[in-house]
């Protein structure tokens, strides 16, 4: 069978329909992952929270591209504290981190106070790279990994019962062909 160069092949080649979402998906292209979801998740004060988590399998050596969003508050209102919350998702096979996203800080600073009635946002995404963060992090056929949503709280916020309100994570597997 005879082999094109590398990048001889582009939209303008291809004939219409020949490349759909329902073929993308049925292949190890892009393969969506199941979500979760949480509401009104407390927050242990100035600590590390996993917010959410779930398993992951892979069928196929992949790259994982996760997705999490939702909004947070402080239980207690003070006009002159500072509040932060720093969210990111990591990914675990057994107990050691094998990849991460960058962090996401929130911050509402004094003055502003930061009630149920002022909700902040919580999540992150992108490709969880190594924990170098240098290279994307290849998740290994039939291996068993946890992706977790952290939520870390900062400052005031700590005396302040810190809540998630809502959040989700999802996650979508990406084909590995390195």
């Amino acid at each position: 069978m005879p082999t094109l160069p590398r990048g001889s092949v582009g939209t303008a080649q291809l004939k219409n329909g020949a490349v759909t979402a329902k073929k993308i998906a049925a292949g190890t292209a892009a393969a969506p992952g199941r979500g979760v979801r949480t509401a009104n998740k407390q927050l242990e004060p100035c600590a590390e929270n996993v917010v959410l988590s779930m398993r992951i399998k892979p069928r196929h050596r992949s790259r994982l591209l996760g997705i999490s969003a939702g909004n947070w508050h402080a239980n207690q209102v003070s006009t002159d504290n500072d509040y932060e919350l720093v969210s990111y998702l990591q990914l675990r096979e057994g107990s050691g981190v094998v990849g991460r996203t960058a962090n996401l800080s929130n911050e509402s600073l004094g003055g502003e106070g930061l009630g149920e009635d002022q909700r902040q946002p919580i999540g992150s995404s992108g490709v969880l790279l190594d924990p170098d963060g240098w290279a994307p992090t290849v998740l290994r056929a039939g291996r068993s990994y946890t992706l977790e949503m952290i939520g870390h709280t900062y400052g005031s916020v700590c005396a302040n019962n810190p809540m998630v309100e809502t959040a989700q994570l999802s996650y979508v597997l990406l084909s590995d062909h390195s």
